[in-house]
């Protein structure tokens, strides 16, 4: 936003729009630096820039080839050298001059304003009806609030100026995919939101002062640098690790605004269980005795977790990914390289697999995965360890979209071979950081090998591959082989430090060497069969269910043909990248996609279901396929009568849900998952199981009103 020399209020932009759809107290700090009450400016941002940079050239592509599909019938109207009353006025009626040009098809960065924004359509294109349609480029892969803000913004003020304007707008994704969206049903958020938006700067511009962290009329996102920085200052209590934003406003209304609030805290917090709570003060605890001292420190509560950890095998390796999600072959719009596979073995050996472009991509993970497969059969006991959930999703990516070793990942994950450390660290361990990223872990692990050196997180793994994609192609050899090199270490780095952490975990736990790599933790937990809502947080909602316990499936594989027909398929189209593929290739590489099409949309929700049995309950309750119980009332326990080949019983529990979440309906089927120990109904010979799926059908439903 800007005032105009001689005017009392703020002209907004769309970036203002986008801001503020993210984060008030953000906005208010550009603000504050406009009206002169703080400095203006911040820390370089080299992978902002970059983005930057990747967003002027798609724009630049979607105008060529605008200019090709309308034969010229394109021009671009010049931006005001300065923010001016006059400049803006010029430059809008350039713009409404060109839209009524019979001999023009496109109009770029016209200049749309009224009495209070001001902003740049990078495209408006004529229709077939002759109507004025918005396009805007945006590099990302898929629709943001912000993006259909910003289109609903230029509509509303061309049709204000007289503009026949399309009913529908465009946003060409950094795929190359052109998504229209009826103007109709963005409007209307788009003028509540710029009401409060203009409200919130007058208001703020009137009362004369810097805005105040901790005023409730203004929405802080929590996560942004602007909020880090507060955050930080405050010891506010949203610095707890483990604190998300839906309960730090939970703390916040019951006077637990700062994080020593939260560790002293013993009385209950409406809405926030108090396991959780106990849990959260716990944290709290520590964070606070590392502020004061400096030490970063540990505690076990769940060594079961630990213990359940594989024996350690002379066949482990400790995996890590190096990936660039910006990175683009030329002419294609399909954006992401993972451009290193590192590994460090047991004893000390990294290899490391290089990906430059997408073939060698496809190579890399072939080669990977044989790796693996092939050490399995010198040591049937390996683990493949890693750290968060990349690793494990990238893999499952990059064999659904080559079609090649799909099969052999399936393997990985059915046979326990991937553990995430992230899962056991986050169920069984606190740290007093306030991050449990793997750097924040270290120095709890790696003594005088702490990390140092020129790369030092993903951001900057990124960045330095940039440059060294750039040298290349300007033929630096000597400054891309040490640009190479700087990376090759900090991945090395990466693996060494997911060895010492697995190696850390089991020595906190005497005797630590169990035979399961679940990772889970429980808590009684219904997750819809069906990927749907089962309900979230915020009102309550009574539900009778009645289970029994889980069979194993039977092994049958009815896609054997469709896997060696496509097979066969993707052996005729070879290496051919999309973007060169002719009519005939495309039509093979459909066909063979199509083979097995339903069998690879079902994949995703049992990834996500069987990854998130490997994490604390406390971090399924913010996603939309889980409803935790609370309140459980056992209203008949276990039996088996008549013709049931499995134990049932029927449980009366609360469970609350967001509002805008439909609940659950009568006859729904869902499944249910227990904590250590599992019922011994259906697990006699496993006591020691953390979670357990069982079938699970509702009877009955009663919603009832949030508890104040």
């Amino acid at each position: 936003m800007f005032v105009l020399p001689g005017a009392h209020r703020a002209t907004i932009s769309p970036s203002d729009l986008r801001v503020a759809a993210g984060c008030e107290w953000a906005l208010l700090g550009e603000f504050d630096a406009v009206l002169g009450r703080r400095p203006a400016g911040g820390a370089p941002d080299a992978l902002a820039d970059r983005l930057a940079a990747l967003g002027a050239a798609h724009e630049q592509s979607v105008l060529r080839a605008l200019a090709v599909e309308h034969r010229g019938r394109v021009v671009t109207i010049a931006r005001p050298d300065r923010h001016t009353a006059g400049g803006i006025a010029a430059a809008v009626a350039e713009t409404l001059a060109a839209l009524g040009r019979p001999d023009l098809d496109v109009v770029c960065q016209g200049a749309i304003a009224d009495d209070r924004f001001v902003g740049y359509a990078d495209f408006l294109v004529r229709d077939e009806s002759g109507r004025w349609a918005l396009w805007d480029a945006k590099l990302a892969r898929e629709a943001s609030v912000a993006a259909l803000l910003q289109l609903a913004a230029y509509a509303d003020a061309l049709a204000a100026s007289g503009v026949d304007v399309a009913p529908s707008a465009s946003l060409v994704l950094g795929s190359g995919d052109r998504a229209q969206f009826p103007l109709a049903e963005i409007l209307p958020v788009y003028r509540r939101r710029r009401d409060r938006l203009v409200d919130l700067l007058d208001r703020h511009q009137d009362a004369g002062r810097p805005a105040e962290w901790g005023d409730p009329s203004i929405h802080a996102c929590g996560r942004c640098p602007d909020c880090a920085d507060r955050l930080t200052a405050t010891a506010d209590v949203g610095l707890v690790a483990g604190v998300h934003t839906s309960q730090r406003k939970r703390l916040l209304a019951a006077g637990v605004a700062r994080l020593d609030d939260l560790a002293d805290r013993v009385e209950p917090v409406p809405d926030i269980s108090d396991a959780h709570l106990a849990r959260l003060r716990a944290q709290a605890r520590l964070q606070r005795a590392q502020r004061e001292t400096g030490i970063v420190s540990a505690e076990v509560h769940r060594p079961d977790v630990i213990a359940g950890l594989p024996r350690p095998s002379a066949g482990d390796v400790f995996f890590d990914f190096e990936g660039d999600p910006l990175w683009a072959e030329p002419g294609s719009h399909r954006r992401g390289l993972e451009y290193l596979f590192g590994v460090m073995e047991a004893d000390g050996t990294y290899r490391a697999w290089w990906a430059h472009d997408r073939a060698a991509e496809k190579k890399a993970l072939i080669e990977f995965v044989d790796y693996v497969v092939r050490r399995r059969r010198r040591y049937p006991d390996l683990h493949v360890y890693h750290y968060a959930d990349y690793e494990r999703a990238r893999l499952l990516g990059l064999a659904a979209r080559y079609g090649v070793c799909e099969k052999e990942v399936d393997d990985f994950l059915r046979d326990g071979v991937l553990v995430d450390l992230y899962a056991v660290v986050r169920a069984a361990v606190r740290v007093s950081q306030e991050s449990y990223s793997i750097k924040k872990l270290e120095p709890l692990y790696m003594g005088e090998d702490l990390r140092a050196g020129p790369v030092a997180t993903a951001g900057d793994s990124i960045l330095v591959y940039h440059e060294f994609v750039q040298a290349t192609v300007e033929g630096r050899v000597g400054e891309a082989d040490r640009l190479l090199a700087s990376i090759r270490d900090y991945n090395a780095y990466d693996c060494l430090s997911t060895q010492r952490l697995r190696d850390w975990l089991l020595a906190q736990v005497p005797g630590a060497s169990g035979a399961a790599a679940d990772g889970g933790t429980g808590g009684v937990e219904a997750a819809g069969a069906n990927g749907e809502a089962a309900g979230a947080r915020e009102a309550g909602i009574g539900i009778r269910t009645e289970g029994g316990g889980a069979a194993e499936p039977a092994r049958i594989d009815p896609w054997a043909d469709a896997e060696a027909t496509e097979a066969v398929l993707q052996g005729l189209l070879g290496d051919t990248p999309p973007h060169e593929r002719t009519a005939d290739d495309q039509a093979l590489a459909l066909v063979a996609a199509g083979l097995q099409f339903n069998r690879r949309e079902a994949k995703p929700y049992w990834w996500r279901h069987f990854d998130r049995l490997r994490h604390p309950v406390d971090e399924w309750s913010s996603t939309p396929e889980v409803v935790v119980a609370d309140d459980v009332t056992v209203v008949r326990d276990w039996f088996k009568e008549g013709r049931q080949r499995t134990f049932r019983r029927t449980l009366d529990f609360v469970a609350p849900i967001d509002a805008d979440t439909p609940p659950p309906r009568v006859g729904d089927g869902r499944y249910a998952v227990y904590d250590a120990p599992a019922p011994a109904e259906f697990a006699p010979d496993s006591p020691t199981i953390r979670v357990a799926p069982t079938s699970v059908t509702i009877n009955a439903v009663s919603v009832t009103p949030e508890s104040v």
